[in-house]
């Protein structure tokens, strides 16, 4: 057995006040002889022997009663396997902030619960000991200190608000640990207050020794009916004003049983341009599209709206931006100079410089350029590129950038297996070339494929180039293939790299090789496949989730100072100058709501991006599985039991304070009807004139 408020111990001293009450009521007698009375004395001796008993019983009621009273208030509690018998425990609340928090369920919105629950944990812990709280985020910007919880003293859990950023346990629980390594209490609890519908790591780093785990749902195992938007993609066929923006859209819907209608209505650039009724079906994916013809260049803003009455209505919104750029920068760069010229003209047929591109040629290498002044670069022969050149590449494709590589008659292919294809995750080149007896045309191409589409008639009615040598690679299931050959290798062949594309062309731009660059199919392609690499249209843009930080492209002439950055609730956040994979740009944080983020007074290409709410949270499931694979215990409530009072059980054992209230109830009972009882009366009939009487 413990006690859980060894505060009010002292309390035990009052079972000594009865005592003391009865010693200092009970009265001192005097004896005064009567002589005629003497003959009552054996009969009262009898009576007063049982009175004596009578009060001995009384007393012990009395004090049987005050003290069991003391120790109801000290909480008595049985031990159980694994009990702390310590009252002074430092707890860590783990709390989770996410979107899903704010959700609409049956049972009750979760953060409001989740407050409730704070406030029985404050409840349930001494008076001495001591608490924390961290949020499940990776800033940690919302986490508290070790505090001891005062009278009156949870305003902050009012305060307590979810926003856009979602789950992050890992970095959350590596500060639980760092707090935990701060307490020199023996006994150390952690209460993880969830509503678990978040897809949580397959393991957790272990906590430190004689830690407790234990885990507060806050939202019933289901699935609520929630609608949200997965994702948005456009396809601009070119870069101009007037260009017919393509937007497709993909909805999805969980929970509910039967299919639903929807209003999905969609803003670009602060104009309403569509609007329709959408019929979405349970655990499938629905996809919206619509066309539009854009007014200006530049980074459009833009926005799908769902009307729909679901549980969670912060995914309801979904931003987006649409890259219509005014002139691409292009670098043609390599040692087929010959290639060079071709893919020059290709995009600038009357080399007048005033087309949609900007093109400018360097023989040989990278070394030494900023290529993060260009949009594309076609890398036309390179013979043997270094890993200076490759890291390069990797940053200028990871800026979400197009690259298109066209092989030479001198290229060293074994250095090309070892450095750039695997590095970039093309390759290996299978196949160095065939002989000119073997010519081959394209035979399989993909005529759905937005960089195609309108270019190469599905019928065939178009000029087949032809190809005599070729540089075959080894495809993987990620690459796709465009244009594939009639002995079934690949001729056109497309690979993502971390935020960018690259395309791969099997052959150099060589009249040894093929007659490509020299059919009318040539110039068309090669803008179209440039357009498509530029703008990544028919792919959705960069997601940034709530919460991530966002990059912004600084310039090469701009003065790395600091920057403004207005978020979707007006507030000014501050851009701070760095290097991003090798990049200059300005960094933002603190994008804790979805929306679109503006750049002030910046002197970048990027003026506006889009900030959402992670997908995972859209997903509101809780399975009962998912529950009983997590660490540490669930709490279990009984029938009619509190929180509070669960939490004590689990961590002193079964609290009995009950029970002494209890007994001294009974103690107070049997008391009243002893004090009641009547005495019997005693006749002493005519009274004599000898006997003994006392006085006092």
């Amino acid at each position: 057995m413990t006690f859980l408020n060894l505060a009010l111990l002292s309390g035990l001293s009052l079972a000594a006040i009865p005592l003391l009450i009865h010693l200092l009521a009970k009265r001192r007698l005097k004896r005064q002889p009567f002589p005629t009375l003497e003959f009552l004395r054996r009969l009262q001796t009898h009576r007063m022997r049982q009175l004596k008993i009578r009060q001995i019983l009384l007393l012990i009621l009395r004090t049987l009663a005050v003290l069991f009273l003391a120790l109801a208030f000290i909480r008595p509690a049985f031990l159980q396997s694994g009990s702390k018998a310590q009252n002074r425990t430092d707890t860590i609340i783990l709390l989770d902030l996410s979107a899903s928090m704010s959700a609409r369920r049956p049972e009750g919105i979760p953060v409001i619960n989740a407050r409730s629950a704070i406030k029985e944990i404050i409840n349930s812990i001494g008076n001495e000991s001591r608490v924390a709280l961290v949020v499940a985020d990776d800033s940690g910007d919302r986490d508290m200190d070790w505090y001891i919880p005062g009278a009156g003293n949870v305003s902050w859990i009012d305060r307590l608000e979810t926003d856009g950023r979602s789950t992050a346990i890992l970095p959350a629980w590596k500060r639980v640990a760092e707090l935990f390594k701060s307490s020199a209490s023996p006994d150390k609890d952690l209460i993880w207050i969830s509503d678990y519908s978040d897809i949580l790591p397959d393991s957790l780093p272990t906590l430190p020794e004689n830690v407790s785990l234990i885990r507060i749902p806050v939202a019933d195992i289901g699935t609520p009916l929630n609608v949200f938007v997965n994702k948005v993609s456009s396809t601009i066929p070119n870069a101009q004003p007037g260009s017919v923006v393509e937007i497709e859209a993909d909805l999805a819907m969980v929970g509910g049983n039967a299919p639903i209608n929807v209003i999905v209505t969609a803003n670009l650039d602060g104009r309403r341009v569509a609007e329709s009724e959408v019929t979405l079906s349970a655990n499938n994916q629905t996809t919206y599209k619509f066309s539009v013809k854009t007014v200006s260049t530049g980074l459009i803003p833009g926005e799908l709206q769902i009307e729909v009455e679901d549980a969670l209505s912060i995914d309801d919104r979904f931003p987006f931006v649409v890259n219509i750029p005014a002139r691409q920068r292009v670098l043609i760069a390599g040692d087929d100079y010959k290639a060079i010229r071709y893919l020059e003209l290709a995009l600038n047929p009357k080399n007048s410089g005033s087309g949609n591109y900007i093109v400018d040629l360097v023989r040989g290498g990278l070394q030494g350029i900023q290529l993060s002044n260009y949009d594309i670069i076609l890398l036309a022969g390179l013979s043997s590129p270094g890993d200076t050149e490759v890291r390069l590449l990797q940053q200028f494709l990871g800026s979400g950038k197009g690259l298109w590589l066209f092989p030479g008659n001198n290229i060293d292919v074994p250095k090309y297996n070892r450095g750039i294809l695997p590095q970039l995750g093309i390759g290996p080149i299978l196949l160095d070339g065939l002989s000119g007896t073997h010519r081959k045309k394209w035979e399989d191409f993909d005529a759905g494929h937005p960089a195609l589409k309108g270019i190469i008639n599905p019928q065939g009615f178009y000029d087949t180039p032809e190809v005599y040598r070729s540089f075959v690679v080894q495809e993987t299931k990620t690459d796709r293939v465009l244009i594939r050959l009639s002995d079934g290798s690949p001729f056109l062949l497309e690979s993502n790299f971390e935020n960018g594309r690259v395309w791969w062309t099997s052959c150099a731009v060589d009249t040894s090789m093929t007659d490509w660059h020299i059919s009318g199919i040539f110039a068309p392609m090669i803008q179209s496949g440039v357009n498509y690499l530029i703008t990544g249209y028919g792919r959705s843009q960069p997601e940034i989730a709530c919460g991530e930080p966002v990059f912004w492209k600084m310039p090469e002439k701009a003065v790395a100072a600091l920057r403004d950055v207005k978020d979707p609730m007006d507030n000014l956040l501050p851009a701070v100058p760095g290097f991003h994979k090798g990049i200059r740009t300005w960094r933002t944080d603190m994008t804790n709501w979805p929306g679109h983020y503006y750049m002030i007074n910046g002197e970048g290409i990027d003026l506006v991006k889009a900030v959402r709410i992670a997908a995972s949270e859209s997903d509101l499931s809780v399975s009962e599985t998912e529950l009983s694979t997590l660490p540490g215990n669930l709490i279990k409530q009984n029938p009619g039991e509190s929180l509070s009072e669960a939490l004590i059980r689990m961590r002193h054992g079964r609290e009995i304070s009950w029970w002494f209230i209890l007994f001294a109830v009974m103690a107070l009972f049997a008391e009243t009807l002893i004090a009641r009882e009547k005495r019997s009366p005693v006749s002493l009939g005519a009274a004599g004139s000898g006997g003994a009487k006392k006085t006092e």
